[in-house]
């Protein structure tokens, strides 16, 4: 289930990456998003349990603990990455413009500063740099929903190939009967 949530999650971003860049407005991001909010619900609820199922119990808090911490830093370093993919996405696409100071705007663009910057333009450009602000912004959006699709494909392959199910009991082989002779009992008296 984990593996098959996280290719879920891969695949609606990558849906919606196909379509932000064929229709650039906020509804082509609704199935995508449909899709990976599938692919969370299938993926996250048995992450704990199967954590924990990898430990034996005295070390269960060490695991939760592991969990977390994973998640966190697992976090962190997304909004980091797709950060940046949203911000090379929006820079291309003012560079291609020809706008002057295309790396400072795609900062800008990132930080939500986009209404500050039009309202510091001058009145004759404000159009120009309106839609630019909004075919970068799209442009960022899909290159963003283009690596997180990437990563989640990529992440469900890795965890379908680490994820192994533990064998029951009945799947156990069995094992020979031990032997107990007197010499393995008493190595030093022989």
């Amino acid at each position: 289930m984990i593996s098959g949530g996280i290719l879920l999650i891969g695949i609606g971003d990558l849906l919606g990456a196909a379509l932000v860049d064929a229709w650039p407005s906020w509804p082509a991001l609704l199935p995508g998003f449909l899709v990976v909010s599938l692919g969370v619900g299938f993926a996250a609820p048995p992450l704990s349990a199967t954590g924990m199922a990898a430990v034996p119990p005295q070390r269960g808090g060490m695991a939760a603990g592991a969990i977390n911490t994973a998640c966190q830093v697992g976090f962190a370093f997304g909004i980091a990455l797709l950060g940046s993919g949203f911000t090379a996405g929006t820079q291309h696409t003012l560079v291609r413009r020809h706008l002057t100071s295309a790396t400072s705007l795609a900062h800008d663009i990132a930080a939500g500063q986009s209404a500050q910057v039009l309202h510091s333009a001058k009145p004759g450009s404000r159009d120009i740099i309106d839609q630019a602000i909004h075919a970068a912004a799209a442009n960022g959006i899909d290159m963003l929903l283009f690596v997180a699709g990437l990563i989640g494909v990529a992440a469900a392959l890795i965890s379908f190939l680490m994820i192994r199910q533990r064998p029951s009991v009945e799947d156990a082989p069995e094992l020979p009967p031990a032997t107990t002779s007197s010499e393995e009992r008493h190595p030093a008296n022989n």
